[in-house]
């Protein structure tokens, strides 16, 4: 399954670069350099003149890159964003890789931003099958997000608690 939203992604990431101008081209393939030092200039590059055409390349890169330092830097463009645009590229950029070992660093990342969720349903879900750390980045992500909610997501969240109430202890049964 993982796999194939992978390649999805990948799908998706390859038929969005036809519409990008030649510097934005660059920058996304700079991202996917096999040459750390090119990454992390790229990514210094986005923080100056980045898009939204960044988003789903910098989280697969995020995920897939074996250099620490490249999620870092990542992690600091995304404590950077002012858009509230990218919630929704965010959440489905993510959709493939809740599951992933880094997910907890990202999250950490996003609750640190200034990304407006409206839709809180994946962090909720996350909350109810992590360990307590996580549980409570993700806590912490929905409470920044509290006013933006939508009715939605704040009734499907609910319900997703309701119905898993029973199987939480300590710090998530509070």
């Amino acid at each position: 399954m993982f796999f194939v939203l992978l390649q999805l992604e990948i799908f998706v990431i390859m038929a969005n670069l036809s519409i990008l101008n030649k510097e934005q081209k660059q920058i996304v393939a700079g991202l996917y350099s096999p040459d750390e030092e090119v990454v992390v200039d790229t990514l210094y590059r986005i923080r100056e003149v980045g898009g939204e055409y960044c988003i789903a390349p910098m989280i697969e890169v995020f995920f897939t890159t074996p250099f620490a330092n490249v999620r870092t830097e990542i992690g600091r463009v995304f404590l950077d964003l002012k858009s509230k645009k990218v919630s929704k590229q965010i959440l489905e950029s993510l959709a493939g890789y809740m599951e992933h070992e880094l997910i907890g660093e990202f999250i950490t990342n996003l609750w640190q931003s200034s990304v407006v969720f409206d839709d809180v349903v994946p962090f909720v879900e996350k909350f109810v099958v992590a360990d307590e750390m996580l549980a409570l980045d993700c806590l912490s992500l929905v409470e920044n997000n509290l006013g933006n909610i939508t009715e939605d997501s704040l009734a499907r969240s609910r319900e997703i608690v309701r119905s898993n109430y029973q199987s939480f202890d300590g710090m998530k049964k509070q």
